[in-house]
């Protein structure tokens, strides 16, 4: 049998001689950029979990990662939580509406009814939909909290930039988070007065 080249637990990552090294670099860059940014969210994401910050503690602090407004409703389309200064900004009357109303009015209602069946496909699918939302101009990033429950959606609205791929998986991570918190959430109004271990 041959040597290996290399020794045990040892990587190697080959280049190609045609692609310049500004190239290389970017793309490396990317990479790590990406994995410490996931890493340092879903670090974030789970110290306001185990700090009992609440849904609004992880809308707030997600607003720095996605630097667009994020938006929490419940199963009856109330506001559960929003980045209030960001959706007041919007130059949208679907907005000063939903605030006014904290949550959907008949306006949203026929909105969300004419855009596909949007709130059904976000309930079926298990990653987040990108879609346009031509009543306010902007893509939105959508999502059900949970699957196997209906507690409710996420949604996100690219006012400040687009959406990325990176985007999509930090907005798992969110969704994933708020389910965990409105089931703690849940489980605490539950049991409230009864002694449980």
């Amino acid at each position: 049998t041959e040597e290996p080249i290399l020794p045990h637990g040892v990587n190697t990552l080959l280049l190609s001689a045609e692609v310049s090294e500004e190239t290389i670099c970017h793309v490396l860059q990317r990479c790590f950029d990406e994995e410490y940014i996931t890493g340092l969210f879903s670090e974030k994401m789970l110290g306001i979990l185990d700090s009992e910050g609440g849904i609004q503690t992880l809308v707030n602090e997600s607003y720095v990662f996605f630097s667009n407004p994020i938006a929490v409703f419940d199963s009856g389309f109330k506001l559960l939580a929003t980045n209030w200064d960001e959706l007041q900004n919007l130059k949208s009357g679907v907005s000063a509406e939903m605030l006014e109303n904290r949550g959907f009015g008949e306006r949203e209602f026929k909105m969300i009814n004419g855009r596909d069946n949007i709130h059904k496909r976000v309930l079926q699918s298990r990653v987040p939909i990108q879609d346009f939302n031509a009543e306010i101009g902007f893509d939105q990033l959508l999502s059900a909290v949970d699957f196997q429950k209906d507690l409710g959606h996420l949604v996100i609205t690219a006012t400040n930039h687009p959406f990325s791929a990176l985007d999509h998986k930090l907005m798992t991570i969110l969704r994933r988070c708020i389910a965990q918190q409105m089931k703690k959430d849940e489980f605490t109004h539950n049991t409230k007065g009864f002694p449980y271990e």
